[in-house]
């Protein structure tokens, strides 16, 4: 008898401890756009890089990641309305309520691809590329880089993605096209292109921490903050 009600006291505790589990999973979603290696709306469960760096982040705490892939120019309008939690899409500048902060210790290094020719592919000043065609991505192209490459007298093709643009880069339609060294070369071992036939820059537009915006302005991501922080995770400076 008393082996039947220990046995019964042992399912209701595990029960019990599955529910309180599953009540207290706090979902939090984070915005991204779907840039290969980094943030991956096809490479389910872990969706690209960032979130599994993320994920490593927060282990054990109550929050449930969520990725919330947006198109570029949706995740834009998102990010400046301010009607978010965490996110993956830069915020157009740092404040007092928009913070980035860093998961890795791994700089990103943001340049542009062209074919390959005889000379190293760099530059002292952008404005030796005036008049060439360049991929970027539509949602930026006002701001940051893609104002640096504006204000260098580059003509910009906006396209949607990464990919795009690299394939507008293939097919010869642009001179050059903006991407990283891990997104350019996982492009063209998932489309069997030759990377040899290509250069990725040895200038760099902008150099970026792989980390995720927090807007304190909503509760989950001070709390979120606040782990991060316990961990000895920094906010990035500006």
């Amino acid at each position: 008898m008393f082996r039947i009600l220990g046995w019964l006291a042992a399912v209701v505790l595990s029960v019990m401890a599955m529910f309180s589990a599953m009540v207290e999973a706090q979902p939090l979603e984070v915005v991204a756009v779907d840039y290969p290696y980094f943030t991956e709306k096809n490479s389910s469960p872990k969706h690209g890089v960032a979130f599994d760096l993320l994920r490593q982040a927060i282990a054990g705490s109550d929050f449930e990641i969520q990725p919330l892939f947006l198109p570029p120019a949706r995740a834009h309008q998102t990010i400046k309305s301010s009607d978010w939690c965490a996110s993956f899409y830069p915020a157009a500048e740092q404040t007092a309520t928009k913070v980035l902060m860093s998961l890795s210790d791994e700089a990103v290094l943001l340049g542009l691809y062209r074919r390959r020719q005889g000379s190293t592919f760099a530059w002292q000043q952008l404005s030796e590329l005036k008049g060439k065609r360049v991929a970027y991505l539509r949602a930026l192209s006002r701001d940051g880089v893609g104002k640096l490459l504006a204000d260098a007298g580059l003509e910009m093709f906006n396209v949607e993605t990464i990919n795009q643009g690299m394939m507008l880069l293939v097919k010869g339609r642009v001179d050059f096209a903006f991407g990283d060294k891990y997104s350019g070369e996982l492009f063209f071992g998932e489309n069997g292109i030759d990377a040899n036939e290509y250069q990725f820059s040895t200038s760099y537009l902008r150099e970026l921490t792989v980390g995720v915006w927090l807007n304190l302005d909503c509760l989950a991501a001070q709390e979120l903050h606040e782990i991060l922080h316990q961990r000895g995770y920094k906010v990035v400076p500006d």
